[in-house]
Parts: C-alpha cells; sequence; structure tokens
C-alpha cells in the first residue's frame, strides 16, 4: 500500500478492496511465491521482501526444484510445499499452475518497468525475485575529465558500487556491503559495466578468477566518483 503508486482503497459496508493499483497482481504473485517455494525446514533463514529506492527484492531459502530455465514453461512443476500450494489457489490468490512466473515477467515489463530477475542459486539453496522501478532508475553520464569525451551512462547500481569502493574489495566484501545474496545480480548489474564503463578495474587483471582477486577504482572513477559527490548527490 505504501509503494504503489495508487494506494488501496476500502469498501466500507464489504471491507474489500473496490480499485487495486496496477502492480497489485505482479506483487501479490511474488510474495506469495515466498510462501509457498519456501523450505521451512532451513532453520534460522526466512523469507524477506526488501524495498530500494529502485528494486523490490523477494527472497527466500528454498531453490527451484528440477531445471529452473523451465521455469518459464508452461504446466505443473514439482513444488516444495504442495499443500500450500493447493490451500493458495483455493483461495484464488496465486496464478494458475505453471503461469507465476512467467506472468510476473511479462506483466511488470507491460507496466512500463525493466525485465524482472530471477536467481536460483542451488548452491546457497535460495531463490530470489527483483521487480525493477522504472521510474526510480537513476542514470548520470560519466564526464571524461580523464579522457575529455561523454561515455556510456552509468546506472544507479554501478554509482552505488563505485561509492562504496574506499578500498580495494573482493566480491564477496562488495555484496555483503550492498547488501546483495545473489552472485549474478551483482556481477550483471553492478560490476560487469563498472568494469566495462573502466570506472573499476581487477587488481590481479591476468588472473580474473583469483581467489585473492580485488576490485578498485580507476583514475577515470575516482574522477567520475569526485564530480558526482561534489553536486551533492
Amino acid at each position: 500500500m505504501q509503494k504503489a503508486e495508487k494506494p488501496f482503497r476500502i469498501d466500507p459496508h464489504t471491507l474489500l478492496r473496490n480499485d487495486a493499483p496496477p502492480e497489485y497482481r505482479v506483487f501479490r504473485e511474488a510474495a506469495i511465491n515466498l510462501l509457498i517455494h519456501q523450505d521451512y525446514a532451513s532453520h534460522g533463514f526466512k523469507a524477506v521482501i526488501k524495498f530500494y529506492r529502485n528494486v523490490i527484492q523477494f527472497w527466500n531459502p528454498g531453490n527451484v526444484f528440477g531445471n529452473a530455465d523451465h521455469l518459464l514453461e508452461p504446466g505443473e512443476k514439482e513444488v516444495r510445499n504442495p499443500q500450500i500450494v493447493a490451500a493458495f489457489r483455493r483461495l484464488g490468490l496465486c496464478e494458475q499452475a505453471g503461469t507465476g512466473i512467467r506472468m510476473v515477467l511479462n506483466q511488470w515489463q507491460a507496466l512500463g518497468h525493466l525485465e524482472p530477475e530471477y536467481d536460483n542459486d542451488r548452491s546457497r539453496k535460495t531463490f530470489e525475485i527483483r521487480l525493477p522501478l522504472a521510474k526510480d532508475q537513476v542514470t548520470e553520464q560519466v564526464t571524461g575529465e580523464v579522457t575529455g569525451e561523454v561515455t556510456d551512462e552509468v546506472t544507479g547500481e554501478v554509482q552505488k558500487f563505485l561509492k562504496i569502493l574506499h578500498t580495494p574489495m573482493s566480491r564477496s566484501e562488495a555484496q555483503i556491503d550492498l547488501n546483495l545474496k545473489g552472485q549474478a545480480n551483482f556481477r550483471d548489474r553492478y560490476l560487469k559495466p563498472a568494469l566495462d564503463l573502466e570506472l573499476v578495474e581487477m587488481t590481479i587483471p591476468d588472473k580474473p578468477k583469483s581467489r585473492l582477486q580485488k576490485y578498485r577504482l580507476t583514475e577515470k572513477g575516482k574522477a567520475w566518483l569526485d564530480k558526482y559527490i561534489g553536486k551533492g548527490k
């Protein structure tokens, strides 16, 4: 209710919503997905929904059974908690079997947002869905104080990465500081764009997969960061 552009209104006679924000169906499915697929035997962990400035994160312990590539295919899927799934479907609070994730991806983009991402991490036995918020996407052009040219755009994710690199950091250290659990999300949305723009560099460039690998700001990255902070952002 707090995050939607159009808040819920309640009919005083029926106590039901008489309207809903356009994002409601997607948010509902992503939230219920946490409950019906959570590994409740994983003590010490619980499903989490986090609101950031430019993304909503849904994370739960319990990776997808079978091949995650089949998530978007129609038809029944093997589920961890069939009785919970059945209960939500009887209540009409989740999508038809085998269509939920596909609907989330398609409907969210139809509303004008960026494509949602999901990360099925088998090594950690976790599953995550991220809904980017297009209206809050922040971009900043890199002014080439080093090259003298204006280059590609720096996304909000890359900005956050640059701002934590006070000293060289390993991948795991950066993910902890950025509060990111999925390696794919960090690699694709933070690290790779920063490396491609030459704002960040490896400390051991000839051994990209070294366990001692760390990342630091380049001169261009420092120049951009000085300009960024200088604007008071």
